[in-house]
């Protein structure tokens, strides 16, 4: 049923993120609230707090914060110039649970009676609300915390940071070029914890990025603001947070870089977690990862040339003359066909009868990370990261104007949601600081009269070479989507599509907390060689409403945001694919303990080094050998080059592992790129579900529907020499509501 499907033999067993409790939701509860010691015990409170009218939520979660902490220090008997170190867990309902650690109640006596009787009364509230599994995760991030800011100062360079219940790991300094002195950046990475409410642990991490000074006083003044770093170079005092998209701190780095990485970390936490888990006498099994077949069906070459005429519209001013003149110099390259119009054309042209699509210029301002704006000053772009969170301002505010690109992408959806479909494909460029210089560089060497420009540009490690590389690479993204949007919205049809027959619909829902759901739906009919765009269009409204427009959907018990579905009408059976805080996520091998070997590795390189020899037995790289692979189903062996999916000549990955389980298939799919020294991201575990038309789970791995889906994935589809991270069926549905 799964085109070029192969049985993998002895695959590697994948360390992941993930722990299974042997115990029950109130058995853990009681095991974590035990004590460990004669001198202190886990103690708590909860309370209700309210978020007041037109406060907002930083100001509301600081002012939560100060009155948590007061209220630890008068049950502790603190002054207000004493730190206290806890866990705070949103219960729901607007109730939260505060942990902390409290001196050991004597058994038998009236504190220790008051603390059963409390702790009866909070399981019986939880029992009753169905969110048990909060207790689990807030006492166990407090036992973790602690654990790691006790035991970690030897495993980071950085010692552990904690501040407002939240714990701080791996902190990596660097000074700022030109700034005044003591002045950096600190990365670092966040830890959270999930309990599910079927018994299970997971752990992430997320980036975080601050602007940091040197301070120079003894202990930094405690005023429930602050976060300070204790490294090697000082005592770093957090002036601000920053946007830590552009993050340093990759997933994984080979050799003596391992340990600054996002995957060391996680394998610290991890071995943790178990230690801690004994010491509470908690049974538990590590959740792993382990294939046992893999897919090799892409989509290859799907991009083909335009059809529609291209208008690109200035949406303001972006160049200085000779930018302007470089740039369009090369978009005239892949564009042979393109002109420039005024935005004031776009309406008319638009409604015109003939086929056309348009390219807007979206010029993106110094600090930015994208060309979002708004008219309303209390409103920065940095609140904006994407089309979805413009949207819900403008449910919030109609009146509100925006850039051109972003207004033109509202009217377009309210068009689909009042069934009058602008089919006119619209596409942006944004047009950065970086951009600019590569122009500013490309003009400079070619009138720079002792320069040697037809020898940079044979050179393909020149600057020269490298500006030019990055802006043909822009240019054939948008030339891909901008063929992709034709298909879909001018076409109606896409050739090459993977070789299979039948009838699916593909919805992709956006469910925003306080307002009805967006879902939009595309109707494909497969023919073996190409896909027939039957029907498409964008719905709003409730769960009843959803389900009474598409029946098939009535199967799904809960929509959540950003979620897909593919019904196979053939069939009748519907899929779903989705990644969450219950999908394990590969972290490291189970075979061996990778925090071990680094920390061996830098003790002999040290040794090699203070001796005055090189130091070459690096543990830590990048081999896809099974014994010595620190990274499973990333790292693995590139095809060869006789193998037809290993594009011109080169050797590349691009492969979908699949696990099956009892609650559905889990697979993963890789770079088609061979594993550089550094992984930037890590590639997410999905989960795929079936459901029959009486709503029961059917087993996918041999279903045709998992065939059809699994076969959709493409290769060069978006971004070049990459595996795409979604199919064909989803990139159609998500394109109507988010691009």
């Amino acid at each position: 049923m799964i085109n070029n499907i192969k049985q993998l033999e002895s695959s590697p067993i994948a360390r992941t993120n993930m722990v299974k409790l042997g115990l029950s939701s109130i058995d853990t509860v009681r095991q974590l609230l035990r004590s460990d010691s004669n001198l202190y015990q886990v103690d708590f409170g909860y309370r209700y707090f309210q978020k007041e009218h037109g406060e907002r939520y930083d100001q509301f979660y600081k002012r939560l914060h100060v009155e948590v902490k007061h209220l630890i220090r008068r049950n502790l008997c603190l002054d207000d110039k004493q730190d206290v170190k806890y866990e705070l867990t949103n219960l729901g309902k607007g109730y939260y649970a505060y942990f902390f650690l409290n001196h050991a109640f004597k058994v038998g006596s009236q504190e220790h009676i008051e603390l059963e009787s409390r702790i009866s009364e909070l399981i019986a509230k939880l029992r009753e609300s169905g969110s048990l599994n909060k207790l689990v995760e807030g006492l166990f991030s407090l036992r973790i915390k602690m654990a790691l800011l006790e035991k970690t100062s030897d495993i980071f360079e950085t010692e552990a940071s904690y501040f407002n219940s939240e714990i701080y790991l791996n902190a990596r300094y660097s000074a700022l070029k030109g700034a005044k002195k003591g002045k950096g950046i600190i990365e670092a990475f966040k830890l959270s914890v999930y309990a599910s409410e079927q018994n299970e642990l997971a752990f992430n991490l997320h980036k975080n990025k601050f602007l940091v000074n040197v301070s120079n006083e003894l202990r930094v003044n405690l005023d429930d603001e602050s976060i300070w770093f204790n490294t090697v170079s000082g005592k770093q005092d957090v002036n601000r947070k920053l946007d830590a998209r552009d993050s340093k701190l990759l997933f994984f780095k080979d050799r003596s870089l391992y340990g600054e990485s996002q995957a060391y970390t996680l394998n610290v936490v991890m071995s943790m977690v178990q230690k801690c888990l004994e010491q509470a006498d908690i049974s538990h099994q590590e959740i792993t990862f382990q294939a046992t077949h893999e897919v090799d069906s892409f989509s290859t070459d799907l991009d083909a040339s335009l059809s529609n005429q291209l208008y690109v519209v200035e949406s303001s001013s972006c160049f200085t003359d000779t930018q302007r003149m470089s740039f369009t110099e090369r978009l005239q390259e892949t564009f042979p066909r393109a002109e420039f119009i005024s935005s004031t054309e776009v309406n008319k042209i638009a409604n015109s009868d003939h086929k056309c699509s348009f390219l807007v210029l979206n010029p993106v301002n110094e600090g930015k990370n994208n060309s979002i704006h708004s008219s309303n000053e209390q409103k920065s772009s940095d609140e904006f990261s994407g089309f979805w969170q413009a949207f819900e301002q403008y449910q919030k505010d109609p009146s509100d104007s925006w850039d051109l690109y972003t207004n033109l992408k509202l009217n377009r959806l309210e068009s689909w949601l009042k069934e009058s479909p602008f089919n006119a494909p619209l596409q942006g460029m944004n047009i950065d600081s970086k951009l600019l210089a590569d122009l500013d560089y490309i003009e400079e060497l070619k009138n720079d009269a002792e320069a040697n420009y037809e020898q940079d540009l044979s050179n393909f490690r020149s600057k020269l070479r490298k500006c030019i590389n990055s802006l043909d690479t822009k240019f054939k993204r948008v030339k891909t989507e901008l063929w992709f949007k034709e298909s879909l919205l001018t076409l109606k049809r896409i050739e090459s599509f993977p070789h299979t027959s039948g009838r699916y619909t593909a919805f992709y829902v956006r469910a925003p907390k306080y307002n009805d759901m967006l879902v939009s739906h595309v109707e494909v009919k497969l023919d073996g060689e190409s896909a027939i765009i039957v029907s498409n269009g964008v719905i709003m409204g409730d769960d009843d409403w959803v389900k009474a427009e598409y029946p098939e959907l009535e199967r799904v018990a809960k929509f959540f945001d950003g979620s897909f579905y593919l019904y196979d009408h053939q069939n009748d059976v519907l899929l779903t694919s989705y990644t969450s805080g219950r999908v394990p996520k590969i972290i490291g091998s189970a075979s061996f303990d990778s925090v071990e070997w680094y920390l061996h590795q830098e003790d002999e390189k040290h040794s090699f080094e203070n001796k005055g020899d090189s130091f070459n037995n690096y543990l830590i790289t990048r081999t896809y050998k099974t014994d010595k692979n620190v990274l499973p189903y990333y790292l693995v062996q590139g095809r060869s080059k006789s193998d037809p999916l290993a594009k011109s000549n080169k050797l590349k990955h691009h492969r979908i592992y699949l696990m099956p389980h009892k609650e559905g298939l889990y697979y993963l799919v890789t770079h088609a790129q061979p594993a550089n020294a550094t992984i930037a991201k890590q590639n997410l575990i999905e989960n795929l579900i079936l459901w029959d038309a009486n709503g029961d789970q059917v087993e996918p791995f041999n279903h045709p529907l998992t065939g059809a889906f699994l076969n959709s994935f493409t290769l060069d589809m978006l971004k070049s020499g990459e595996s795409s991270k979604s199919s064909i069926f989803i990139k159609l549905a998500k394109l109507l509501i988010e691009n």
